[in-house]
């Protein structure tokens, strides 16, 4: 758990001395594993002014800024199947969602908000091929399905803003060859196949 907060710091721009510079976050994360099984949960919120005052909007006004924030839940499971070969599964739901406030004069002020929710789930595998790390390989299958949804308006007149939904989906497949040969290096190199 983290939070930050900056305030009382002033701007010096071109002809103007600004203190609507102020931003603030809180982070948490929570973490449980278990016998091959791990869960966690990660959040963020962060709040900033806008003192560079873009497109055009009141200068010196605390009203300007961006939000965003995003909450994660991730789960999984990994086994050994005998000596040489572990097996790995996870799945994850990412909510994220960006906000802008705008302030101008005359009203109104203007909002963009964009949201997006993405599915995942991944099935990897790793061989052992010699022992003592010093050579292993990796390979994978990933799925995502992302929806993600804008909308910007004007304040009091929602229903005649811009929605512009999107929904799209992406698999990949991968393959990893990866070495320890002594404590202090490691390689790896690898390919990925993905389409969307």
């Amino acid at each position: 758990f983290a939070y930050q907060t900056r305030r009382c710091e002033a701007l010096d721009v071109p002809q103007l001395r600004t203190s609507a510079d102020g931003s603030e976050s809180l982070n948490a994360s929570l973490v449980a594993h278990h016998d091959g099984a791990f869960a966690q949960v990660r959040a963020y919120r962060r709040v900033r002014e806008l003192a560079g005052a873009p497109f055009k909007v009141v200068i010196d006004d605390r009203r300007n800024h961006n939000l965003d924030q995003m909450i994660m839940p991730e789960g999984g499971y990994t086994r050994d199947l005998g000596k040489h070969v572990t097996l790995s599964a996870r799945g994850y739901l990412n909510r994220y969602q960006f906000q802008d406030y705008l302030v101008y004069e005359p009203d109104p002020n203007f909002r963009d908000i964009g949201d997006s929710t993405w599915f995942g789930a991944e099935l990897r595998a790793h061989l052992e091929i010699l022992p003592h790390d010093l050579l292993g390989a990796t390979t994978g299958v990933e799925l995502t399905s992302n929806d993600v949804t804008s909308h910007s308006f004007d304040e009091g007149d929602e229903g005649s803003g811009i929605t512009t939904p999107t929904q799209f989906n992406a698999q990949g497949v991968y393959a990893e060859v990866d070495s320890t040969p002594r404590p202090w290096i490691s390689l790896s190199g690898g390919v990925r196949f993905a389409r969307n």
